[in-house]
């Protein structure tokens, strides 16, 4: 074993969380993922429990599919206070749960365990909620009064996020995909829940022909376009005015080159750390009971 990162193995063989090696106290919060070496959730969490003089830890976990539910109940057993869920594991994760929370039902996926004194298990979403707040932190968003594009809507984020955003009660959704038909369904659902908000799909393609484009007050790209400095970019924002926004849910590299092209183009640009500082922050408050401090969490980020 090596502190901080763990097999699913090295967890199940373990009688107690203190037989975990750590430089600080005893392992109580984990993450689940494959791969995992690249997540800063520790960073964050371990800045959230110091600055609640909390002598805790918080570690990686290489979970492999079919394993979640396994490692989640031996954790349990062991006293564990919770788990952040990411890819790919967010969908066997909502089978573990005995219950849910109505995010997580409505999105279908989990990123968050909380831990039940009955011995059971409790699932919810904090990436929607991650994300609101993230836009209004960033961008000083008035959800009610703007109007949204969501890049890349038809994969498993980007139907997250355009959830989150009809939640909020915003003015206008657009929903942008290489393909519509990937979309046409979420867009059904949304007008179900909120048959007032007013909501359309388009190619991204021809994203820069919708007659709202103009008055498009953020874009929300959720696809994985920039992971690497060599993709091309999700969209052209060079089109775009001073008065919107571009929001990259990628915060490696920083900046992305769809940032990098906005601001060029003077465009307000923010990326994927403070989203995820305050869905860390979200899934904190839930098995604490307390909201850390989402500043210097997404300050230890890096």
């Amino acid at each position: 074993m090596t502190p901080s990162q763990f097999t699913a193995a090295e967890i199940l063989a373990i009688t107690d969380l203190s037989q975990l090696p750590s430089d600080r106290g005893a392992y109580r919060y984990f993450v689940f993922g494959n791969p995992i070496q690249h997540s800063k959730s520790p960073q964050m969490h371990h800045a959230a429990l110091d600055d609640l003089n909390k002598d805790e830890a918080y570690g990686l976990v290489l979970v492999e599919t079919g394993e979640v539910k396994k490692v989640l109940l031996h954790l349990h057993q062991l006293g564990c206070k919770g788990v952040n869920v990411t890819v790919p594991h967010k969908f066997e994760a909502l089978e573990a749960c005995h219950h849910l929370g109505a995010c997580a039902q409505e999105f279908g996926a989990v990123n968050t365990i909380q831990f039940l004194e009955n011995g059971e298990l409790k699932g919810y979403n904090t990436d929607g909620g991650g994300l609101v707040n993230a836009l209004e932190q960033d961008f000083q968003l008035a959800f009610n009064q703007s109007t949204v594009a969501v890049i890349g809507a038809g994969g498993g984020a980007g139907t997250a996020i355009s959830q989150a955003c009809a939640n909020t009660q915003v003015k206008r959704l657009l929903l942008a995909n290489r393909s519509v038909d990937k979309i046409i369904e979420l867009k059904k659902r949304i007008q179900a829940k909120h048959p007032n908000l007013a909501v359309e799909t388009i190619t991204i393609e021809n994203l820069t022909t919708h007659a709202w484009f103009d008055s498009i007050d953020v874009f929300i790209n959720s696809t994985s376009l920039g992971l690497k400095t060599t993709d091309a970019l999700p969209f052209d924002p060079s089109q775009l005015g001073s008065h919107q926004a571009v929001y990259d849910t990628i915060y490696n590299p920083d900046p992305t080159p769809l940032l990098k092209a906005a601001e060029l183009a003077g465009v307000k640009t923010s990326n994927g750390k403070s989203m995820l500082a305050w869905q860390g922050a979200l899934s904190f408050q839930i098995w604490n009971q307390v909201l850390p401090n989402v500043a210097l969490m997404q300050k230890a980020i890096g």
